[in-house]
């Protein structure tokens, strides 16, 4: 019985090396490549065809890099990776000093390689409350990571809140993912209404 090791379907890349350890399997491998790289190929198209210019926040401890990146994590799911696959930019906001972010960064760079690579992921450092709140202000931020149900600190600085549920694997999956967070980045509710009701 042949072994399937390849890594799981989050991403275009991912996806394609799965189904290349599939058609090993099953003795297909030269027949495969062409219908894999054209779907490659389809779907990096469809991800990035109408590209975003906001950023999207993830707020963490220094120690919650790895939990954000490696795909063996608890979530399973290589989330800054798979944004800047999908050509989002996104912006990690640590709790603690700028040496905090730096090595918040150093920790991204060793689990993702070179999939992060030029301006799509930015760091930032905060230590107090109104820290944290200037940066979920920024005009150019566009919604903020959180596993929580209602994320008070998001809806009070205007932002709406994405968590893991917004990603899919497989080619149709990223398109389908970049799509959500191009809606997201478009809600015009959160940052009009936000100072509207106390919350």
């Amino acid at each position: 019985m042949n072994k399937i090791s390849g890594p799981i379907r989050w991403g275009i890349v991912a996806t394609g090396t799965w189904l290349r350890e599939v058609a090993a399997a099953c003795g297909a491998t030269r027949s495969a490549e062409d219908l894999i790289r054209d779907e490659s190929e389809r779907a990096l198209f469809a991800v990035r065809a109408d590209p975003v210019d906001r950023v999207f926040l993830f707020v963490c401890g220094p120690e919650d890099m790895s939990r954000l990146a490696d795909p063996l994590s608890a979530s399973g799911l290589p989330l800054i990776p798979f944004m800047c696959e999908l050509g989002l930019r996104s912006r990690v906001v640590v709790f603690g000093t700028p040496a905090d972010a730096l090595g918040a960064r150093r920790t991204l760079e060793s689990l993702s390689g070179s999939v992060c690579t030029g301006d799509l992921v930015e760091f930032a450092s905060f230590s107090t409350r109104e820290e944290l709140e200037r940066q979920m202000r920024a005009p150019d931020a566009a919604a903020v990571y959180s596993e929580m149900f209602f994320d008070r600190r998001a809806s009070r600085a205007g932002l709406p809140a994405f968590s893991s549920r917004i990603f899919e694997p497989g080619f149709d999956g990223a398109a389908r993912t970049a799509s959500r967070f191009r809606r997201l980045a478009s809600l015009p509710f959160y940052r009009r209404y936000f100072g509207a009701t106390p919350i």
